[in-house]
């Protein structure tokens, strides 16, 4: 009887650990493809030299004539037993300064390349780059409290100009 005690808690514990897996494999890979498809969308914009002003976290130099979406964005699916109910909030980053508005190659941040040249003139300068970058690192981070406590994911990226 004692021996088929243990053996029930120990298969049980392990269901358990199982279906724990499971759901975190499923909040992860929601995580991640929400993620690139928010990427996806940078890329997808038909003005390369605008997708830093609508995404910055300043609404000072938002283009003209558009709602710019800003760095936040929601995630469907995460954050609840009920996936119906659950959202989660995405955060983009770029190398900006203390000036949201401004985007800086002499920003010094490990996680997103930097300091790096932005606008291909082979100097790293300390002056603002956001009418004449050329390539663009970001950093979308998305955070949710899942089945297995408060989890992170964190998505880095390189864009670039397309050539006409």
């Amino acid at each position: 009887m004692a021996l088929f005690a243990v053996a029930t808690v120990g298969l049980g514990g392990a269901l358990t650990a199982s279906i724990t897996a499971v759901a975190v494999n499923r909040e992860t890979a929601i995580a991640v493809s929400s993620a690139r498809q928010f990427v996806e969308r940078l890329q997808a914009m038909t003005s390369f030299g605008e997708v830093f002003r609508s995404f910055n976290d300043t609404t000072a130099d938002d283009p003209s004539g558009l709602i710019p979406p800003g760095p936040e964005f929601l995630v469907y699916g995460l954050g609840s037993a009920d996936p119906a109910n659950s959202v989660a909030t995405g955060v983009l980053r770029f190398p900006s300064g203390t000036d949201p508005a401004e985007l800086r190659e002499d920003v010094v941040d490990a996680a997103l390349g930097m300091p790096r040249d932005l606008n291909g003139d082979g100097v790293i300068d300390d002056r603002p780059h956001q009418h004449d970058y050329r390539v663009l690192p970001v950093m979308v981070r998305i955070q949710w409290s899942g089945s297995a406590g408060l989890r992170t994911v964190v998505y880095r990226t390189l864009l670039t100009r397309r050539q006409s």
